[in-house]
């Protein structure tokens, strides 16, 4: 009986003694991040693209991503970009259109963001090689850095029908940036 005790005792002192009772240090960093994913797609075929995985250590560094206690974003920072368009139509020769550009961000809604174009004409069309950071883009970036906050990690996808064939060599690629403030605890 005094053994089972004693073990009992001994298991209450390594419990309390768990990193969540441990008095940490708090702290506060902001930061501004661009997430970058290439896109690729064969001419005149609809296609869904799955970019990289991202995750909160990744934008923050994994001490503050293992500890952190709130996030708040910085909307100012947030913008999104379809970058390379322009030097890849220029290479060509020919102007290139991505039909139908849409983003999904984890299991959100997609967002339809319209033609992308180097030149646009119509308000259903949106400039490639530009940070965009009006309502619907904004909405693309907030839904990253909350699906981050909460679920430590993001998927992007981008769907779209390009009028010429796309592969990696061609550099263009979606940027999606955010800025935020991170609290963290950091234990000694």
């Amino acid at each position: 009986m005094k053994i089972l005790v004693l073990l009992l005792m001994a298991g209450l002192i390594v419990t309390s003694c768990s990193k969540d009772d441990k008095e940490g240090t708090p702290r506060q960093m902001t930061d501004t991040f661009v997430f970058e994913g290439e896109i690729v797609g064969t001419k005149n075929v609809s296609g869904n693209y799955n970019l990289p995985l991202l995750t909160l250590a990744e934008v923050i560094g994994s001490e503050a991503a293992n500890d952190l206690k709130s996030a708040e974003l910085q909307i100012g920072e947030c913008f999104v970009e379809v970058e390379g368009l322009g030097a890849l139509q220029e290479s060509l020769g020919e102007t290139i259109v991505l039909k139908d550009f849409t983003v999904t961000i984890g299991n959100n809604n997609a967002v339809l963001l319209g033609d992308c174009k180097v030149e646009p004409a119509t308000t259903t069309e949106f400039a490639s090689d530009v940070e965009l950071s009006t309502t619907k883009y904004i909405k693309i970036a907030t839904d990253v850095f909350n699906a981050l906050k909460s679920k430590r990690s993001v998927t992007v996808h981008v769907a779209f029908t390009p009028s010429h064939s796309i592969v990696e060599t061609d550099d263009v690629m979606i940027k999606i940036g955010f800025g935020g403030v991170y609290n963290y605890v950091v234990y000694e």
